[in-house]
């Protein structure tokens, strides 16, 4: 899935600074969307860039374990220190959650 395309990168402060605060005690569908119409990021040399995410941008997640899970930027989201996530929007397929103290890299695929 994070081929072919441009690579870009957030560090672990900058997404969660990045991700707006999500209600989960309020129910959403399978379809949720955490409302992000751009982000800012770097490329490989640490060039600042603004991308704008649709529904096929994802996100692969590199753990201080060498875990790595690929979830779609809609939606992810921050809740007590865990980044949580889905495979997909078509299906329910979330990620087992990430502690963000745990988290090495974090590349954009758009």
């Amino acid at each position: 899935m994070l081929s072919g395309c441009t690579t870009y990168y957030f560090t672990t402060s900058s997404l969660v600074n990045q991700l707006p605060k999500v209600d989960s005690s309020v129910p959403t569908d399978k379809r949720f969307n955490n409302k992000i119409t751009r982000a800012n990021v770097t490329d490989k040399n640490g060039k600042e860039f603004i991308v704008y995410p649709n529904l096929h941008t994802a996100v692969r997640i590199t753990s201080k374990t060498g875990e790595r899970k690929i979830v779609m930027f809609s939606t992810m989201f921050v809740k007590d220190s865990l980044l949580y996530g889905n495979k997909s929007h078509i299906i329910n397929a979330p990620i087992k959650p990430f502690k963000i103290a745990d988290i090495t890299k974090l590349e954009l695929q758009n």
